[in-house]
């Protein structure tokens, strides 16, 4: 089996943003002068280039929000980046001096640069991402076929399936969590994130499966479940509003649930239309006769699934209704450079160590096991 991440620095990650550093600033100087002359008071930004080894995204938030002190939710950041790599990302905040900021570090995140903005990132704020990966774990006479499906990527693209860190990691049950949050289910959704999640707090979430006691179970909830233990207090104060516990989580936590379903009923709907076409990411003002080609796909998916195109709009908590949107079924991979040498980790075999660019919302994941023939690839533990 291939094995990506036996180490972290295997995995290595960093984004290019829309943003553009000489034109953010240059902004921020017109800003500025306006604002002497008593015509503008908008706000200003600080991007922080921040380098993660080992580190979610939302766990570098929190480390980093305790440093600055600045809370979570004034982070903004474009989209989540892989735990076990190293990667780096651009995040926004209220106002600091980037000169001042340049250099903290917290547990595995470093900021290695800043500079001024005349406005936040928000999710999707990126060109893509710039890959370096190595594959390890190779047998020898696979070397020819890998070789022959990057050319093939190269000239007719790859599946532009969600990866599955969409759905999250251990058990993947971000999906199931959003397809309970459209249907209203809010109960079972909130109990799906406290009980089911695959951690090292299991005990704690199989007592509160058995038991279902809120008003006990912050005293046995470790803190660092900062998330899980909002939702216990919410519902400690108020019983049986599952809505309002889950409108606690971040709002971005929030809509990754509902995204991370959209995405599962776009992956099963391009397996069925098997063909290089525009594929709609099904929400509340999805028009299927807008694309012809995924039509019949998408509603045989739907059907199986039992939901509508209304089942989006979430009236209860109505920052996580979502349009819906498009994408394109194949992706195609930029500035390939690749190289075969012997693995050091794995005796007799060899390691694939490739780079490349891809477009945002395409996965190198995907990429990895279509040029290397895998159903699944194994990650360092």
């Amino acid at each position: 089996m291939c094995i990506i991440k036996a180490v972290p620095e295997d995995f290595f990650v960093e984004e290019v943003p829309l943003l553009k550093r000489e034109a953010e600033e240059a902004k921020v100087k017109w800003k500025e002068k306006m604002k002497r002359l008593g015509k503008e008071n908008a706000s200003v930004y600080t991007i922080l280039k921040v380098k993660k080894v080992n580190m979610d995204t939302f766990s570098a938030i929190s480390a980093l929000s305790k440093e600055l002190k600045i809370p979570k939710k004034s982070f903004g950041f474009a989209g989540m980046k892989d735990k076990r790599a190293v990667t780096v990302q651009f995040m926004s905040v209220p106002f600091r001096e980037p000169k001042e900021v340049i250099g903290i570090s917290a547990q595995g995140a470093e900021i290695i640069d800043a500079f001024l903005s005349a406005r936040r990132i928000k999710l999707g704020d990126l060109e893509g991402n710039r890959f370096r990966i190595a594959v390890r774990g190779i047998s020898r006479e696979k070397e020819e076929k890998i070789r022959e499906r990057i050319e093939k990527a190269r000239k007719s693209g790859f599946p532009n399936l969600f990866g599955d860190q969409r759905f999250g990691s251990g058990r993947m049950i971000n999906h199931i969590i959003g397809k309970h949050i459209i249907k209203g289910e809010f109960e079972q959704a909130v109990m799906l994130f406290l009980t089911e999640k695959g951690d090292a707090s299991s005990s704690a979430r199989e007592r509160l499966s058995r038991e279902r006691d809120f008003s006990k179970a912050l005293s046995y909830f470790p803190r660092s479940l900062s998330h899980e233990r909002a939702m216990i207090l919410h519902l400690s104060r108020h019983p049986g509003d599952f809505a309002g516990a889950l409108s606690t989580l971040p709002k971005t936590l929030g809509r990754m649930f509902v995204h991370a379903y959209q995405s599962w009923l776009w992956n099963m709907i391009a397996s069925e239309a098997k063909k290089d076409i525009i594929i709609p990411i099904i929400g509340s003002k999805t028009d299927l006769s807008k694309y012809p080609d995924a039509k019949d796909a998408a509603e045989r998916v739907m059907k199986r699934e039992g939901i509508t195109f209304s089942d989006f709009v979430i009236r209860d908590i109505m920052h996580l209704t979502t349009r819906g949107d498009e994408r394109r079924s194949v992706a195609f991979p930029k500035d390939v450079k690749y190289a075969f040498n012997e693995d050091e980790m794995n005796e007799g075999k060899i390691k694939l160590t490739i780079s490349f660019f891809l477009p945002k919302g395409s996965y190198a994941t995907v990429f990895i096991k279509f040029i290397t023939g895998a159903k699944a690839l194994s990650e360092g533990a």
